[in-house]
């Protein structure tokens, strides 16, 4: 397969992954409270995702002996079934296991589909290939609030978006199944992870990197968590407002990362972009406590800051980190997507330590203080051009 062909292909099935995802995120946190009650949400986000992280750190063995097509298209098979189960046993215990499955596929799957990515990449494409390659998750991030918003307005039925999602993955499984069949996987090097670690703690830029990636996973964790909880219970907004809040706070990500990527592989540094991205995230996340839930004009604008801010540090953080390994790096490539379970173990976690001696609205004022530490680590790194 031309690595063009492969690009267009994997950016086709990013999408339905994705979206899949994008469709159950915000409302998570809420349906798994009916069942465990707000104040244990963070515990099974953070049981699910250690549990991820662990997956993580065994799936390059199993790419190794199985190929990146047969585990992907496992996964797959896994979490469509998953989905229905949450789906089917909404009330009930069961509703706590399934939850906890469909937590912890997608970082596998990204982690696959890095690996289809990468063999389609050369170096001095990877700011463009990366920032169409998220241009495209983030289009499924960008529709994905309304389309919620749209079946929940309808009654808070949280079953109806479970099966949307898993709908949403049969193309996926078609793709696999047609296009990525004669996909040959890379010769993946037979690297511990723990070389892995030795490898990043010994330079200074994969170092940073991956610290300015764990700030960006730590804030997604909180906001992904907290703020739908904040908006849907603390200032009563309904679904479809909420929906449209997301929509607008999202649309940076569609707008920035790809043109963004193109700045970094032509004209500037990567680590100037970082910086930049830490302040406006940080500014813009420490407001939100302020804003009346009346002042929705501001509460869009501030949210659509913050992910100003972040599609500055997504996109970066992809384009240096890519720019540094290879295909057959799956291990360091594997622990760099395990910063997001990584991420929802360590924030939740802090972050519900925090509540226990302040409001739910002040978690972000506490966010924005902890995403400044970013701007020191960006500015340390060295730019790749």
């Amino acid at each position: 397969m031309q690595p063009k062909h492969l690009r267009r292909i994997t950016y086709a099935f990013a999408f339905f992954v994705t979206l899949h995802v994008a469709l159950i995120t915000y409302i998570n946190s809420n349906a798994l409270a009916r069942i465990v009650g707000q104040n244990h949400v963070d515990i099974v986000y953070t049981g699910g995702f250690l549990i991820a992280l662990v997956f993580l750190l065994v799936l390059p063995r199993l790419l190794r002996n199985n190929g990146d097509v047969r585990t992907t298209l496992a996964l797959i098979v896994l979490q469509i079934g998953t989905l229905c189960g949450l789906a089917f046993f909404p009330a009930s215990p069961l509703f706590v296991f399934f939850f906890l499955i469909q937590l912890i596929i997608p970082p596998l799957l990204y982690l696959d589909i890095d690996v289809f990515l990468e063999h389609a990449t050369k170096d001095e494409t990877t700011g463009r290939t990366r920032g169409a390659f998220l241009t495209f998750l983030n289009v499924a991030f960008l529709i994905s609030p309304l389309i919620t918003g749209f079946v929940l307005g309808q009654g808070e039925v949280y079953s109806l978006v479970y099966l949307l999602s898993a709908g949403v993955l049969l193309p996926a499984l078609a793709l696999i199944l047609v296009a990525f069949k004669h996909f040959k996987d890379p010769p993946y090097r037979h690297i511990e992870i723990v070389d892995g670690i030795r490898k990043v703690v010994a330079s200074k830029n994969l170092r940073g990197i991956f610290i300015s990636n764990f700030l960006l996973r730590c804030f997604f964790a909180v906001m992904t968590i907290f703020m739908p909880l904040y908006l849907h219970s603390e200032l009563q907004l309904p679904w479809i407002t909420i929906g449209g809040l997301f929509t607008v706070m999202l649309l940076p990500f569609v707008l920035f990362e790809y043109p963004l990527g193109r700045l970094a592989d032509t004209r500037f540094g990567e680590k100037e972009i970082l910086a930049c991205g830490f302040f406006v995230m940080a500014s813009a996340t420490a407001l939100i406590p302020f804003i009346p839930a009346s002042a929705l004009v501001l509460l869009s604008i501030t949210l659509f800051m913050t992910r100003v801010g972040a599609s500055a540090l997504e996109s970066m953080n992809d384009t240096f980190f890519f720019k540094h390994v290879s295909e057959t790096d799956t291990e360091t490539i594997a622990l760099f997507r395990m910063f997001e379970p990584l991420s929802y173990i360590i924030a939740p976690l802090l972050a519900g330590l925090v509540l226990v001696f302040i409001d739910i609205r002040f978690i972000f004022l506490v966010l924005g203080a902890v995403m400044t530490l970013g701007i020191p680590v960006a500015l340390g790194l060295r730019d790749t051009r």
